[in-house]
């Protein structure tokens, strides 16, 4: 497998974060609707809830950084644990 050009890795990472910084992250103009029978994902449903309750698109993407962040972390942990135990 080829490894990724950087350069496109990091115009794309320079994209998201123009979007987010200047508050043009519209996560209204996303379809909510899952493809096939899949149900819809964890972060699309509280987005919808949290939408549903008045929140910004840039208070929905903070939240949901946030928990991402947190799962990592708890992962993270989880398998610290499971490293040790295993020793």
């Amino acid at each position: 497998m080829r490894a990724p050009d950087i350069r496109h890795a990091a115009a794309m990472a320079e994209a998201i974060a123009g979007d987010y910084y200047g508050c043009r992250l519209d996560l209204s103009a996303r379809d909510a609707t899952p493809q096939g029978k899949r149900s819809p994902t964890p972060g699309t449903e509280c987005a919808t809830t949290l939408r549903d309750a008045g929140a910004s698109d840039r208070t929905i993407r903070l939240y949901l950084t946030f928990i991402a962040a947190m799962d990592r972390a708890r992962d993270a942990a989880l398998n610290m644990l499971r490293f040790f135990e295993d020793e």
